[in-house]
C-alpha cells in the first residue's frame, strides 16, 4: 500500500476517461425467471452529480414517483391496483446519472404496468406539473433532507463529497434554498431533455423469453 500511495504523489490526479454514449432507439432486455411476481425498471440517463439542475431532477422525481402521493403511485396502484409496489429513483456519478422506475406486479399485468408508465414519462415531458404538485415535492424533498442531516455518517458524507466535487461543502440551507428557487417550466423543461422515447431502457425479470413483444411498447 505504501508503495502504491507513494508512486501516485507529488500532485498526481488520476482523470477518468471521458464517457460517451451512443443511444438511437430504446432498448430492452428480459431476464427469464420462474418466479410468481413479474419486475421491471425502466430508466433514462439524466446528468452528473454537479449539474446545476440536479434540484430540479429531485423535484421531477418526486413529483413522477417518488413518494406516495406521487403521480405513478395514484395511476399505477390506487387507482388500478396493478402493482405491489412502484417508486422512480435517480442518482448521479461524476458525469452522467440514471432516473428509473421500478415496480413488480403481476406477471399478466405487467404490459398495462409498463404502458402506464411510458404514458406518464410522455405526460410529464409534454404537460407543465401544477403548482400543487411543486410544493408538495419541495416540501417532501426538505422534509427528506432534514431528517438524514440528523445521521452524523449523512452529514460527513455528504460534507466530504461536496469537498471533494466542488471544492465547497453544500449547506442544509442552500439545498432548502436551491429546492425553492426550482420552477415549474424548469420542471417541464428537464421532463421533455430527458424522456426522449429513442433514449428508454427497459429490463424486465420474469417467467417470459419474448422480448420483441415488450419491446414493442416503448414504440
Amino acid at each position: 500500500m505504501e508503495k502504491t500511495f507513494k508512486e501516485k504523489g507529488n500532485g498526481f490526479i488520476n482523470q477518468p476517461g471521458k464517457l460517451r454514449f451512443k443511444q438511437n432507439k430504446p432498448q430492452t432486455r428480459v431476464i427469464n425467471k420462474k418466479i410468481e411476481q413479474a419486475h421491471f425498471c425502466l430508466g433514462v440517463r439524466t446528468f452528473g452529480q454537479t449539474h446545476p439542475d440536479r434540484y430540479v431532477l429531485a423535484v421531477l422525481k418526486t413529483i413522477l414517483g417518488g413518494n406516495t402521493s406521487s403521480r405513478l403511485w395514484n395511476e399505477i396502484r390506487e387507482k388500478r391496483g396493478l402493482a405491489y409496489y412502484v417508486r422512480t429513483a435517480s442518482d448521479a456519478y461524476l458525469e452522467t446519472g440514471y432516473l428509473v422506475t421500478q415496480a413488480g406486479c403481476a406477471t399478466g399485468k405487467l404490459e398495462e404496468t409498463i404502458k402506464l408508465t411510458v404514458k406518464e414519462y410522455e405526460k410529464i415531458a409534454q404537460q407543465s406539473v401544477k403548482d400543487k404538485e411543486l410544493e408538495l415535492a419541495k416540501e417532501y424533498l426538505k422534509g427528506r433532507l432534514a431528517l438524514a442531516f440528523e445521521d452524523n455518517q449523512t452529514v460527513a458524507s455528504e460534507y466530504g463529497e461536496s469537498l471533494l466535487l466542488e471544492g465547497r461543502v453544500r449547506t442544509l440551507e442552500e439545498m432548502y434554498l436551491k429546492l425553492d428557487k426550482v420552477r415549474l417550466e424548469e420542471v417541464q423543461k428537464v421532463a421533455a431533455r430527458i424522456f426522449d422515447l429513442n433514449q428508454l431502457n427497459l429490463t424486465i425479470v420474469g417467467p417470459f423469453k419474448n422480448q420483441e413483444k415488450f419491446a414493442k411498447l416503448l414504440i
